[in-house]
């Protein structure tokens, strides 16, 4: 009796080894989406990485690896690094504006609605605050070229060591 139940749990515990080798096999063969209008593919999981390319939004991406929050995914001919914040499992409209009703709602505002910023917009106003949205406009257009950026934080030491051997 006691070998039968010593040689059911090898076999369970050897069932249970080739099902996760299985899932983290899938999981590595998944695909993600694209969910921001901006998304750019980095040349190593890192936020001042080289940029190797900007894939659009809605384009899907297939997922090689991943380390820590980042994802090695494959675009096309291009490998990179993307933030999991930039992508979703599921999918994802190319469009960069779609009629909602009688007005144009853009890519942006989809995904700030889908990530809840419509109801902190909402608390945010009903406590009395109000949202100065030219100002935001207005910082939002600005934009600094990657490569100015990278040597000013490399200027300024700012760039955690493992970065510096990643950027342009």
């Amino acid at each position: 009796m006691l070998k039968r139940s010593a040689r059911e749990a090898r076999r369970a515990v050897a069932l249970i080894v080739v099902l996760a080798v299985l899932a983290g096999a899938a999981a590595f063969g998944a695909q993600v989406h694209v969910q921001i209008a901006s998304a750019k593919l980095k040349k190593s999981p890192q936020w001042f990485a080289a940029t190797v390319a900007e894939p659009a939004l809605g384009d899907t991406l297939n997922v090689l690896k991943k380390a820590g929050c980042w994802y090695q995914v494959k675009a096309g001919d291009t490998t990179g690094w993307i933030h999991k914040s930039a992508v979703t499992g599921k999918k994802t409209k190319k469009s960069r504006a779609s009629t909602v009703g009688a007005t144009q709602t853009s890519a942006d505002d989809i995904t700030l609605a889908g990530k809840g910023f419509n109801e902190l917009e909402a608390d945010y106003r009903k406590n009395g605050g109000t949202v100065n949205f030219e100002a935001i406009d207005a910082m939002e257009a600005r934009s600094v070229d990657e490569a100015r950026l990278i040597s000013f934080l490399r200027k300024g030491a700012l760039l955690p060591k493992s970065a510096k051997k990643g950027g342009k």
